[in-house]
C-alpha cells in the first residue's frame, strides 16, 4: 500500500486487476503450475506451507546479543528505506514495475539478514514473487519508459509483473467495450428505422388497400412487433443476470484478498510481539540493576554517616586545640608588638627608607591603575644607551632618529641575538670544560652565581642544543624572510623575560626555570638565561610559533596586543601584524643597557631632581619613541577610559555599577556608533547579518581590519559573495580582538543574542576605546 498508493488506502488497482479481469472474469496469472493453478490467480497459496508464528527466546533481543544488534541494524535500515518508499509513493500515481522490484529486493535483503524471521521472510519472498510476476515478454510503453529511466535490480530486469499484463488486458477489454457500445448504438438505430418503416407501410396500406389485404398486413405487423418485444425482453433479462454475476465475483475476490492480506500480516505481528517481549525483558533487567545499585548506595550512606560522627568527634577535639593555639598566638603577638616598638625606636633610618620604597611602589601602581603607562615608558627610554644599536662604523646616535620602525626593530633584534650568541659560546665552553675535567663543580663564568656542574645531565644536553642553535643564527636583514623559523623571536622572548646582566630597566620577570621553563627575571646567570630559550626545543615551526604566540600573550603590554598575534602570522611572516607587536615590546621592554641606575629614573621619593635643558627636548630617544608609537598604534599603551560617556541624563558614575552587563554593552555600542534617539540599538539580536559589527570594528579595531586582505575587497562586492566574505572578515577580526573565539557564522546569520553579547563583552574589555574627551574630568 505504501508503494502503490497513499498509506492506509484501499488495495492497489494493479492487484485488483490481477484478481479479476474485465466484467469480473478471472485472468490467467501465467505462473507455472497445475491447470487449477493457471485458472485461479491464488492457486499458489494452497501449494505453500503455512508459516509458523515466530516465537523469540526471552533473551534474544537483550543488549549484547547478536539478535539485538541485527534488530537495531534492521530498524535503522527500514527507516532509511521508508523515506525512499514515501518518495516513490508521491512520484508514481499507481504501482509500477520499478517500485515493485524495489519492494521485492528489499524483502530479499531482509531475508538475507541474521534475523529470527529469516525463514518466514524467505517463504514470503517466494510467495510475493510467484504472485506478482508472470511468464511472458509483453510490456506496456509507459512501463518500458519508467524502467529505462530508473535503475532496476538485476534479478527483476527481465521479468514482467502480473499487473502489467492486467493493464494490457484492461486496455483491450476497454477497447472491445467501446466497440460493442458503438455497434449496439447502430443496432438500436437500425431497429428504430425498421419499426418506423413498418408503421409507414401499415398506414399506407390502411389508406389505399382493400379489406383482405389490410387484415394480412395488420397480422404481419403485429407478429414483427411481438418478435421485437421478445428480443428486447431477453436482452434486458441477460443484462440483469450478468450484473448480478459481476457483483458476486467482486464479493468473492474481496474476501480472497482480505484473507490473503491477513495471512501475510500475521507473521509480522508475531515478530512485533516477540520484539516487544525483548524490550520488556531489557527494562526488567535495568530495573533489577537499579534496585541493586540503590541497595549499594544505602550501604555507602551508612558508612558516610559513621564517618560523619567520627569527624564531629575530631572537630570537637580541634576546637580545644584552637583555643590553646589562640592563647599562644596572643602571647606571641604581644611579644611581636614589643619588638616592633623597639625596632621603631632603634632604627628610624630604616623606617624612612622603607616608607620611601613603599611610596615609590604606590606611585608606580597609581600610574598603572590610571593607565598612564606612557610616562614610565618615556622615563625608561630616557635612561637607555641607544649607542648599542649602532654599527661599528656609525658614531652619531641621531641616525636612529631618522630610521623607520622596521630598521629599528631589526637592529634591536640583532643586538639581543648578538648578546645571546656570546652567552651561548660561554655556556658551550663551560660544558666542554666540565666534560674534560674530573671536578664537576665549575663556577658560572659571567658571575651569575650558578654552577654548571650542578645541572642535571639532561638539562646540560638541552642547554647545549639551544646554544648551538642560537650560535648558528645570522643577522636579520629582512623581517619578511628572516622570522619564518621564529628562532629570533624565541631569543627576543628570552631577552625580555630573563635579560643578561642585572640592570636592564623595567620588569624582566619570566615563567619557570629549568630546561623547559621560561627562565626567571632578575639576577640572571647564564643557566637561567639559557633556560628561557625553552621554545627552541621544538623543531616543528608550527608548534614553535604556537608556543611563541602563547608566550608573547603573557608579556604583551596591552590587551589589544595580547590577542592580535596568531601563530600563522609568525610562520607566514605577516609583517603587518608583527610590526605593531614588536614595536610595543620595544617600547615597554627594550632591555637595552642603561646610562644611569634605575633608582635615578623610577624613584619618586628621595631621588635627586634632574635639570632640564633645551637640548633634552630634541634627544634621539623621543623621536625613536614617537616612531615606535606610530607603528604600534593601538597596541602601544593601555590608555585611560572615560566611562562617563556611557551615562545618561541625571546619572552619576556609581549608577553604572547597578546596570546589567547587556545594558552596558548596548550603551557602549550606541556611543561608539554615534546612534541617538530612535536609531539606537535596543536588542543584541538586531546585530544579525554583521553590518553593524563591521561598523563597530571600523571604530574600535581599524588596525586589525587593515591586516585582513578580504576587508579591503568588501566594498567592491555585492550580493551573496559580499555576505559570505563579510562573515569571514568578521570572524577573523573577532579572533584577533577578544580572548575567546565565540563569534561564529551561525550566530551572525541567525542573530544569536547570547553569543553576540558574549563576544561584545570580551571586545569591550580588550578594546573599549572610550578615550577622554576635552570636557572630561580625566583631562
Amino acid at each position: 500500500q505504501t508503494v502503490g498508493g497513499k498509506p492506509g488506502s484501499a488495495p492497489t488497482r494493479g492487484f485488483a486487476a490481477f484478481q479479476s479481469g474485465p466484467q469480473g472474469a478471472p485472468l490467467r496469472s501465467g505462473t507455472a503450475g497445475s491447470k487449477a493453478d493457471r485458472s485461479s490467480p491464488l492457486g499458489f497459496v494452497e501449494r505453500l506451507p503455512a508459516p509458523a508464528a515466530p516465537r523469540l527466546p526471552r533473551d534474544a533481543a537483550r543488549p549484547g546479543s547478536r539478535s539485538s544488534a541485527a534488530g537495531e541494524n534492521l530498524a535503522q535500515w527500514l527507516l532509511e528505506r521508508e523515506a525512499e518508499f514515501e518518495a516513490l509513493a508521491q512520484h508514481h500515481g499507481r504501482i509500477g514495475a520499478w517500485p515493485t522490484a524495489l519492494v521485492l529486493d528489499t524483502v530479499g535483503a531482509l531475508a538475507a539478514m541474521p534475523l529470527p524471521q529469516k525463514e518466514i521472510l524467505a517463504k514470503l519472498l517466494v510467495l510475493l514473487e510467484s504472485s506478482v510476476y508472470v511468464l511472458g515478454e509483453q510490456r506496456l510503453v509507459e512501463d518500458e519508459r519508467i524502467i529505462a529511466e530508473a535503475t532496476l535490480p538485476r534479478r527483476y530486469a527481465s521479468r514482467l509483473p502480473c499487473f502489467v499484463v492486467a493493464r494490457q488486458q484492461q486496455a483491450r477489454v476497454q477497447e472491445l467495450i467501446n466497440r460493442i457500445a458503438y455497434l449496439k448504438n447502430i443496432s438500436v438505430r437500425c431497429k428504430k428505422l425498421k419499426m418506423f418503416s413498418s408503421v409507414l407501410q401499415l398506414k399506407r396500406f390502411a389508406a389505399g388497400g382493400e379489406g383482405g389485404n389490410r387484415i394480412a398486413a395488420a397480422t404481419s405487423l403485429a407478429r414483427d412487433s411481438m418478435r421485437t418485444f421478445l428480443y428486447v425482453f431477453v436482452l434486458g433479462f441477460w443484462k440483469v443476470y450478468y450484473r448480478q454475476q459481476q457483483r458476486v465475483n467482486r464479493t468473492k475476490t474481496t474476501m480472497i484478498h482480505d484473507g490473503m492480506v491477513q495471512d501475510l500480516v500475521k507473521p509480522f505481528k508475531h515478530w512485533q510481539m516477540a520484539w516487544m517481549d525483548g524490550l520488556v525483558g531489557d527494562q526488567e533487567s535495568t530495573h533489577e540493576a537499579f534496585t541493586l545499585e540503590q541497595k549499594m548506595l544505602a550501604v555507602e550512606v551508612k558508612d558516610l554517616q559513621t564517618q560523619q560522627e567520627d569527624l564531629r568527634g575530631e572537630l570537637s577535639m580541634s576546637l580545644g586545640t584552637e583555643k590553646r593555639m589562640q592563647a599562644k598566638l596572643d602571647v606571641l603577638t604581644g611579644k611581636r608588638e614589643a619588638l616592633a616598638a623597639k625596632l621603631a625606636q632603634a632604627q628610624p633610618d630604616l623606617l624612612q627608607s622603607t616608607l620611601g620604597k613603599v611610596l615609590n611602589i604606590s606611585f608606580v601602581a597609581a600610574l598603572r591603575e590610571a593607565q598612564l603607562c606612557r610616562l614610565p615608558v618615556h622615563q625608561g627610554f630616557a635612561s637607555k644607551d641607544f649607542a648599542a644599536l649602532l654599527s661599528l662604523e656609525e658614531e652619531d646616535v641621531m641616525r636612529l632618529a631618522r630610521m623607520s620602525s622596521e630598521q629599528l626593530i631589526i637592529r634591536w633584534l640583532n643586538y639581543h641575538i648578538g648578546q645571546f650568541k656570546v652567552l651561548a659560546n660561554t655556556i658551550l665552553d663551560a660544558i666542554a670544560r666540565q666534560a674534560n675535567s674530573d671536578d664537576n663543580r665549575h663556577a658560572d663564568p659571567d658571575g651569575g652565581g650558578a654552577l654548571i656542574g650542578e645541572m642535571p645531565a639532561r638539562d646540560a644536553e638541552a642547554y647545549a642544543d639551544r646554544c648551538r642553535l642560537v650560535r648558528s643564527l645570522h643577522k636579520l636583514r629582512n623581517l619578511t624572510e628572516d622570522l619564518k623559523d621564529s628562532s629570533a623571536l624565541a631569543v627576543l622572548y628570552a631577552a625580555i623575560v630573563c635579560p643578561i646582566g642585572s640592570d636592564h630597566g623595567m620588569g624582566g620577570g619570566g615563567s619557570g626555570g629549568g630546561a623547559h621553563g621560561g627562565g626567571g627575571g632578575g639576577g640572571h646567570g647564564s643557566t637561567s638565561a639559557a633556560g628561557a630559550l625553552w621554545m627552541l626545543d621544538s623543531r616543528d615551526h608550527d608548534a614553535r610559533a604556537a608556543n611563541i604566540t602563547n608566550a608573547f600573550r603573557l608579556i604583551a603590554p596591552s590587551a589589544a596586543a595580547q590577542f592580535f598575534l596568531r601563530p600563522s602570522d609568525i610562520t607566514k611572516c605577516n609583517v603587518d601584524v608583527l610590526h605593531p607587536i614588536l614595536s610595543a615590546l620595544f617600547l615597554h621592554a627594550s632591555r637595552l643597557p642603561s646610562a644611569m641606575s634605575n633608582s635615578q629614573v623610577f624613584d619618586y621619593v628621595g631621588a635627586q631632581p634632574q635639570e632640564e635643558d633645551a637640548e633634552q627636548l630634541e634627544s634621539p630617544w623621543q623621536q625613536v619613541a614617537a616612531t615606535l608609537e606610530a607603528s604600534a598604534s593601538l597596541c602601544a599603551y593601555e590608555t585611560a577610559q572615560d566611562l562617563s560617556q556611557l551615562l545618561e541624563n541625571g546619572e552619576v558614575p556609581n549608577d553604572l555599577l547597578r546596570l546589567p552587563g547587556s545594558e552596558l554593552i548596548l550603551r557602549w555600542l550606541n556611543v561608539k556608533l554615534e546612534l541617538t534617539g530612535a536609531d539606537k540599538i535596543t536588542n543584541l539580536s538586531d546585530l544579525k547579518g554583521g553590518e553593524v559589527l563591521m561598523e563597530l570594528f571600523l571604530k574600535v579595531a581599524p588596525d586589525v581590519l587593515s591586516v585582513i586582505p578580504e576587508a579591503k575587497m568588501i566594498s567592491d562586492l555585492t550580493g551573496s559573495v559580499r555576505v559570505k566574505m563579510l562573515y569571514g572578515v568578521l570572524i577573523q577580526c573577532a579572533s584577533r580582538c577578544a580572548a575567546f573565539d565565540v563569534l561564529t557564522r551561525e550566530a551572525l546569520i541567525e542573530g544569536q543574542g547570547d553569543v553576540i553579547a558574549t563576544f561584545l563583552a570580551g571586545l569591550f574589555l580588550c578594546r573599549p576605546n572610550l578615550f577622554a574627551r576635552q570636557d572630561s574630568a580625566l583631562q
